[in-house]
């Protein structure tokens, strides 16, 4: 909880976006907390952590998919007619397609063992 002795918060600097999503600093000197501030069990707190970022990274991916069907709207309204560029908009409507089915793909496994990786994966395609 905040504020507690010992826990120190600094702010991050000024997002361009993802602006709900707060960020900054944390130090702990010498902090101690009741066990009813735990989160979690005792000695599981890599899990968590591992857990939490597995999230962020679907997260990532989804809004990066969001962000390229409004590209790919963009493009399509005004390019989609000129053969130059029809064969350049198959391919990344296919990478788009792609990127769809890994991000679907890490939701529906994001309790699994293979959560990490299969969020990786959508997000580095996304």
């Amino acid at each position: 909880p905040n504020p507690t002795p010992g826990l120190t918060i600094t702010p991050g600097d000024a997002k361009l976006g993802l602006t709900t999503s707060n960020w900054g600093g944390l130090q702990l000197a010498d902090v101690c907390l009741p066990a009813d501030a735990l989160l979690g069990q005792p000695g599981k707190g890599f899990d968590i952590a591992r857990a939490v970022l597995g999230g962020g990274r679907i997260g990532i991916a989804a809004i990066s998919l969001g962000l390229a069907d409004r590209c790919m709207d963009c493009w399509l309204a005004h390019c989609s007619d000129n053969p130059v560029w029809q064969d350049r908009l198959a391919h990344w409507h296919t990478q788009l397609a792609a990127a769809t089915a890994l991000v679907d793909h890490a939701v529906a496994s994001r309790h699994s063992d293979q959560a990490t990786l299969t969020a990786s994966y959508a997000k580095a395609m996304a």
